[in-house]
């Protein structure tokens, strides 16, 4: 297994949008992930426990759980979000301390803000701007505000 070093610097936080991406070991990291399929579908492992995520679907990995992620359909697009202790602060224990058994849905009324959020945070992604790096680390406060 693979342990990743914290997230720190100017920027403790890490935001990407993978087409048709895998990670290459089981890892782990202090930071805490969100994992959205915009498209698609992935496997998830997590604490050796598989869990299938699709389109409209989100699911939070708890700081130091072991996973490892591989997209399962041709053209499948998700977002991930790697938010530390070096970014949030003493809120990081808030976020932390969060268990996510199922993924989210979409659909549900209950996360509208927070799938919002993450479709905003893949539009900046997508086509960034000058002001994006603002936005995505405005949304992430947010994200995380919304999950407590």
């Amino acid at each position: 297994m693979l342990y990743e070093p914290m997230l720190v610097g100017s920027k403790p936080y890490r935001v990407g949008l993978c087409d048709n991406c895998n990670y290459q070991s089981v890892h782990c990291h202090k930071e805490v992930e969100i994992l959205y399929v915009v498209f698609g579908e992935m496997h998830l492992l997590l604490n050796n426990q598989p869990l299938v995520i699709k389109t409209g679907q989100a699911m939070l990995v708890e700081s130091m759980v072991k996973h490892f992620v591989t997209a399962t359909t041709e053209g499948t697009r998700f977002l991930f979000l790697e938010i530390g202790p070096f970014f949030l602060g003493k809120n990081f224990d808030m976020l932390a301390k969060i268990s996510c058994q199922k993924p989210m849905n979409k659909q549900e009324e209950k996360t509208k803000e927070i799938f919002w959020l993450l479709d905003e945070i893949v539009g900046e992604k997508k086509t960034p701007t000058a002001e994006s790096e603002m936005i995505i680390r405005g949304n992430l406060y947010k994200l995380t505000a919304q999950l407590h």
